[in-house]
This record gives C-alpha cells, sequence and structure tokens, in this order.
C-alpha cells in the first residue's frame, strides 16, 4: 500500500494512461489483505507452540516467492504445470494486479471470486485456531 503511490508514478513516467479500472485496486488489496490475515492467524498460534516454524516459514516463503509468477510471465510455466500453479491463491491476485496496473484491462472476475470464497473459508477457520490456542499462550511463552 506503501509502494502504491510510487509504483503508479513510474508507471506514468513508463507512459502507461491511469484508467477507470484502477477502481479495481482497492479490492485486490482487501482480498490479499484478507488472504494474509487468514493465514497469519494459523501461524502466529503454531509458533508460539513451536518455536522452529519461524525458520521454517522462511523458508517455505522463499519457495512461494519463487513459485508465483511475479517476476516472470505465468504464460511461461509450462502448460502441464500451469493448473498446478493456479492452486496457489497469489496467481490470480498477480495476474489481476498486472491485468490493472500494467494492461489496464479488467482482471479475471472468476478466479477472483474463487480466491474470495476460499479466503472467506480459510479466516474463521485461522482465527478459531488462533483463539482456540490463545488460552495457552502464557503457558508456552
Amino acid at each position: 500500500m506503501l509502494a502504491l503511490p510510487v509504483l503508479i508514478i513510474f508507471l506514468a513516467i513508463d507512459g502507461i494512461q491511469p484508467n477507470a479500472v484502477l477502481l479495481a485496486l482497492p479490492l485486490l488489496m482487501i482480498i490479499q489483505f484478507v488472504l494474509t490475515v487468514s493465514l497469519a492467524y494459523p501461524l502466529a498460534a503454531i509458533n508460539v507452540t513451536f518455536r522452529d516454524t519461524q525458520h521454517t516459514l522462511g523458508v517455505l516463503l522463499q519457495m512461494l516467492f519463487y513459485l508465483t509468477p511475479i517476476f516472470y510471465d505465468l504464460k511461461s510455466v509450462p502448460k502441464e504445470f500451469q493448473p498446478l500453479y493456479q492452486l496457489n491463491p497469489m496467481v490470480p491476485l498477480i495476474e489481476a494486479y498486472r491485468a490493472i496496473l500494467l494492461k489496464g484491462t479488467q482482471p479475471d472476475w472468476q478466479a477472483l471470486l474463487i480466491v474470495s470464497l476460499v479466503v472467506a473459508a480459510l479466516l474463521p477457520i485461522g482465527l478459531g485456531i488462533f483463539r482456540r490456542q490463545s488460552d495457552t499462550f502464557v503457558e508456552e511463552l
């Protein structure tokens, strides 16, 4: 969110004109925020009990970073691996950001709806895990 104004300035310098699809950016940010929170709740609860989670999580996040098409286009992934790539919930979000900011087109709303439904299911589960474990946080620390 803090880097977005800088990105928009660089896109303007590069000659990309803003248009009406930029109004979809807050929706993407909300979906991404809720996804992050829904994954952070259970990871925070697990980290209190199992201290090595933070080290494992660092390696896992680095692996997922390279498995998410951020610095490369999804079309460069071989066709047989693309369904596997689509299981990563960040792929539709990154593609939506790319469609809005770089291409100036509408994102794939169907893929974003699926991600939103998954996120809506994950949030109560993650929050439930966190609340159930929170009673033991003081004892563990």
